[in-house]
């Protein structure tokens, strides 16, 4: 006897890895974006894009890099994001 469960539809994303300080106008660590089910499950069935955009930043902010990425199995990962501008940036995921 098999059972298989399947996740459930996308319902939110949820940032695994991410920058926590860095030096301005130096590219950064990786962020990876995971689409989850309402139970937290990976949804590696997701067709899309996600995009990364500043809620709160510096005056006049520039950030370097491929703003929207791909999702495959899942997974978004931005790799070459660049902070011009020195301050504290609050980031907004969307899909």
């Amino acid at each position: 006897f098999t059972v298989t469960v399947e996740p459930g539809a996308a319902q939110r994303l949820e940032i695994t890895v991410g920058p926590q300080n860095g030096t301005a106008g130096v590219q950064g660590p990786d962020i990876t974006v995971l689409v989850r089910d309402a139970n937290g499950n990976t949804v590696p069935t997701y067709v899309g894009d996600v995009t990364l955009s500043p809620v709160v930043s510096p005056a006049s902010p520039v950030i370097l890099g491929t703003l929207t990425q791909p999702v495959s199995l899942g997974s978004a990962t931005f790799n070459d994001i660049v902070f011009n501008t020195a301050g504290t940036y609050e980031l907004e995921f969307s899909s």
